[in-house]
């Protein structure tokens, strides 16, 4: 008679129970810093942001440090539903039980800042824009545009720079940013 995996695993429990042989302790606060990163990705996945999950676990470890060791079958477990308890009680302080679930995520959605590819191609695409604009100008103009715009000489060392008074530099700065900024307008109307 072949027993069902129901009745073997019930078996096996009661094995354990029988042997009087019980895991050794552990310290759940030094469990917690030795698994860190992966408790912080379980609860980032629950949670929906890395640094919510962070701020969770490190009051998970706060409250796990003043609570002697104990004896736990699953560590793991124990101390995600730890942390997740924490993440609840956290919410409720902010007030946040009382929103809806899009005001929810909403709330845990950690925005990345970084730029898009779009966004990087715009902004390669107007830089050789700006690059093609430049090689475009007398050259004087454009020495003086790059000490002054990228190098930030003051005007008046690029006017001893170039040994020319302060106004023909300011006309001939003057001159290159109109050009370049009519070419940049230009190519974003493209």
């Amino acid at each position: 008679m072949a027993r069902s995996p129901i009745c073997h695993g019930a078996l096996r429990v009661a094995r354990f129970e029988e042997t009087d042989t019980h895991p050794a302790p552990v310290d759940l606060a030094d469990y917690l810093c030795a698994h860190y990163d992966k408790l912080k990705r379980i609860l980032a996945s629950q949670l929906g942001c890395a640094d919510w999950a962070a701020e969770c676990l490190h009051e998970t470890w706060i409250k796990l440090r003043g609570v002697p060791t104990r004896m736990s079958l699953y560590p793991t477990a124990y101390v995600r539903r730890v942390a997740h308890n924490v993440a609840l009680d956290m919410m409720r302080s902010r007030g946040i039980e009382r929103m809806g679930r899009a005001e929810e995520s909403e709330l845990f959605e950690c925005k990345d800042e970084a730029p898009g590819p779009q966004d990087v191609a715009q902004a390669r695409a107007a830089v050789s824009a700006l690059i093609e604009a430049m090689n475009r100008l007398p050259r004087r103009q454009c020495a003086i545009l790059l000490d002054v715009r990228l190098e930030k000489l003051t005007q008046r060392q690029a006017a001893d720079r170039y040994a020319i008074s302060l106004a023909v530099l300011r006309r001939e700065l003057r001159r290159a940013e109109t050009f370049c900024a009519q070419q940049l307008a230009q190519h974003g109307s493209r």
